[in-house]
């Protein structure tokens, strides 16, 4: 993992899960009882003093591994929601790309009418206007896209690369992506 939080979370579960098991036993590790038994020790071990495990957590403190799942769980649903907000997006572009499309189809044909004198300057103006509106949805949809794209790269810590449709399972040199 590169996420320093979810790296702490599972250290933290590790810390957890052999405190539980230390005071499950509250004896010595496995392999000291194997070389007690083979030593001619046998028989049931008792706790330590007489203590009975505390397998508890404190009150008002969720177990470590609680925690731990719950930011491992908080970490995909926010790679989820970013993946699925790149994809809404990308079919959002698509949409836009044939609207300018069409755009600039209108503002090309009125140009060619006013030119013709079979239209007004007035015609030529408006569908130029619809031409930029088009282009500056497109610039405010490619901004969103990177910015979902650096959200993703900040959930998955920072190990995010995107692929080119198409392309193999090999991974791309930093330099070759560039290009």
């Amino acid at each position: 993992g590169r996420r320093p939080d979810l790296v702490a979370a599972r250290w933290r579960v590790e810390a957890s899960s052999k405190d539980i098991e230390v005071a499950a036993h509250g004896i010595p590790a496995r392999r000291h009882l194997d070389r007690l038994r083979r030593r001619g020790f046998a028989g049931p071990v008792q706790p330590v003093d007489g203590h009975q495990p505390d397998l508890r957590h404190r009150p008002g403190h969720p177990p470590a591994d609680l925690r731990g799942w719950q930011a491992a769980r908080h970490a995909l649903r926010e790679t989820a929601d970013t993946v699925a907000s790149i994809r809404s997006v990308d079919t959002q572009i698509t949409a836009q790309r044939e609207a300018l499309a069409l755009a600039e189809r209108a503002y090309s044909l009125s140009t060619i009418r006013y030119k013709a004198g079979l239209g007004t300057q007035l015609t030529v103006l408006n569908a130029e206007s619809n031409v930029l509106q088009q282009r500056r949805l497109a610039t405010d949809l490619q901004a969103r896209r990177l910015d979902l794209q650096m959200g993703l790269m900040k959930a998955l810590g920072g190990g995010y690369q995107e692929q080119a449709e198409g392309a193999g399972t090999d991974a791309q040199k930093p330099a070759e992506t560039r290009g």
